[in-house]
């Protein structure tokens, strides 16, 4: 089985098929299945771009793991005070 190109295929089964209608349906179905090649590209773009963020998701991942940079480390507040409770029970 060959794969055919859509004007290949109009011609082949154009002067193989006698029957109007068939014929007109079969190019219909041809038509709209060989014009999806744009939807197809389009796809392949998003794809393509996907894949790429991906990538770049997975590189900021290891590099987060294996970098040497350490995280800043927060300050301690020394500062701590100390209140005074009155305990009610007691008076």
């Amino acid at each position: 089985m060959a794969r055919l190109g859509k004007d290949e295929f109009n011609k082949k089964y154009s002067e193989k098929i006698n029957d109007d209608d068939l014929l007109i349906e079969l190019m219909e179905d041809a038509t709209d299945s060989f014009d999806n090649e744009s939807e197809v590209n389009s796809l392949k773009e998003k794809l393509e771009q996907k894949e790429k963020e991906y990538e770049d998701l997975k590189a900021k991942y290891k590099e987060r793991f294996l970098s040497s940079n350490e995280l800043p480390k927060k300050e301690v507040i020394e500062d701590i005070q100390e209140k005074e409770y009155v305990d009610i029970r007691e008076i």
